[in-house]
């Protein structure tokens, strides 16, 4: 595997103008001259994104191993990945919008979710308006109502996310109709995927955007039966679960309860097991597509939505600012234009799904509302990344906080429920404490003091920023 430490991943072709007014062209590197491909609608690529829900960054991936091979050896694998808002509704908005949750409003899981969801301002919009075929298969958007159908999808099946619903006898609408699904839900997702590539031959000029939003691995993470009692790695715990000084964390941190051994080893078992059944779909889904001749001809991501804490500074879940949590993983394939079994370490984040599915499809960068994400066709560099959460919320027991990550730190703030009023802020040397644990802020506050304050100061600029020229 060959790793670009200068952040750039290498191009061997790049998307020039198509046949769309004010396109987007992507970059090649210094070292390889670009090379255009056909200026007609025809070349636009399919683009795939596999979903799965509260999956760790890199842990998980070892029980998958026909994702890692399908993804992470034939395409590019982004270590420094992130979620914007560890929580599963802003997030997902993020993905379709490319935007901030401060942005799109979609602030977290529960009511009011739905409402803030503009979906004019989706993926989905634009690329159907473009002529594609467009699909969703899966877990759409927490508490979606069943009785209402997505909008600017040809072909759908959604289910609302939350306990088993989220692996057997869920409540689905399957283009339009309400039903209820008995079957293990990663096998429905992946039934309909391939019925959606049957159905795609027919029209084979056409391209189309598939989201593939499987359950797994979230709780309470249901194997499929094959793999109940599947061999899984045992993980050790590393330092950030060990350790048991947390006196220089917030008192929401501090009052945790203690996390239970046998649990977290339970939690890991299922998780890890559940994700087999959706490493089995991606193999299937790629066999079909290469059957067809399509796997060469789409720009595929794989991610998730958030990561989750195995008992990192005695936390579970999500929600929190820790790396566990807000960290995701991330790999991109699009033969012939990306590089093969490449590392690319630049900072990323879920809101560059949406800019750089647009400009490989050759539209605007900027269609109706500016994207905050940027394309990771464009080989440019982030400093900093910004990530936000907002307090409430079904098992959300964080406050209000708010968070700059740069390649070397990170720094926190928490907020009251007026978000200014600052009530704990947390510092991080990432290069010398990797799993957080000495909060520089608390230890040595004045050797410190300087650049917190630069850092608060810019936190304060990011947290309104709008579009990819202001945003991190």
């Amino acid at each position: 595997m060959r790793t670009r430490r200068n952040g750039r991943i290498r191009f061997y072709s790049v998307v020039a103008a198509l046949a769309v007014p004010s396109l987007v062209a992507c970059l090649a590197t210094p070292s390889e001259p670009s090379r255009s491909v056909s200026a007609t609608p025809l070349d636009r690529p399919n683009i795939l994104l596999v979903l799965t829900d509260d999956q760790r960054p890199t842990e998980l991936l070892d029980v998958m191993p026909e994702t890692r091979r399908i993804f992470g050896q034939r395409g590019v694998t982004f270590p420094n990945a992130y979620a914007t808002t560890p929580v599963c509704c802003p997030s997902r908005a993020s993905i379709l919008t490319g935007r901030y949750a401060h942005n799109h409003g979609v602030l977290r899981n529960g009511k009011g979710s739905i409402e803030a969801f503009d979906q004019e301002d989706t993926l989905e919009y634009h690329l159907q308006q473009a002529g594609y075929r467009t699909a969703v298969f899966g877990k759409l958007i927490n508490d979606w109502p069943m009785s209402v159908s997505p909008s600017y999808f040809d072909r759908w099946a959604i289910f609302r996310g939350g306990k088993a619903l989220g692996f057997y006898d869920g409540i689905w609408n399957v283009n339009g109709t309400k039903r209820t699904v008995s079957r293990y839900s990663t096998t429905f997702i992946k039934d309909h995927a391939l019925r959606f590539l049957e159905e795609s031959e027919s029209d084979d000029d056409r391209p189309w955007l598939m989201l593939l939003f499987v359950y797994p691995p979230h709780g309470p993470a249901i194997p499929h039966p094959r793999d109940v009692r599947a061999r899984v790695p045992k993980w050790p715990p590393n330092p950030a679960v060990t350790n048991k000084d947390l006196r220089g964390k917030p008192p929401i941190v501090r009052d945790a309860p203690p996390v239970e051994p046998e649990q977290l080893r339970r939690t890991q078992r299922r998780q890890a097991r559940s994700l087999m059944s959706a490493d089995r779909m991606v193999a299937r889904v790629f066999s079909s597509m290469a059957d067809k001749d399509e796997a060469s001809s789409t720009l595929a991501f794989f991610m998730s939505d958030n990561g989750y804490l195995w008992g990192e500074h005695s936390l579970t879940r999500k929600f929190a600012p820790y790396t566990q949590s807000i960290k995701i993983p991330m790999m991109v394939r699009w033969p012939g234009m990306l590089g093969r079994g490449e590392v690319d370490d630049r900072l990323v984040a879920n809101i560059d799904f949406f800019p750089t599915a647009m400009a490989a499809a050759g539209l605007p960068a900027d269609p109706t509302v500016s994207p905050d994400g940027r394309s990771l066709l464009d080989p440019q560099e982030r400093d900093r990344l910004l990530i936000e959460q907002w307090a409430g919320g079904p098992g959300n027991v964080f406050p209000n906080w708010a968070s700059l990550v740069t390649p070397t730190e990170q720094y926190i703030e928490y907020y009251r429920l007026d978000e200014t009023s600052v009530t704990f802020k947390e510092y991080y040397d990432l290069s010398a404490d990797p799993w957080q644990l000495e909060n520089l802020l608390w230890s040595d506050p004045k050797a410190h003091k300087e650049r917190a304050a630069q850092l608060a100061t810019q936190l304060e600029i990011d947290r309104s920023c709008e579009g990819s020229t202001a945003c991190p």
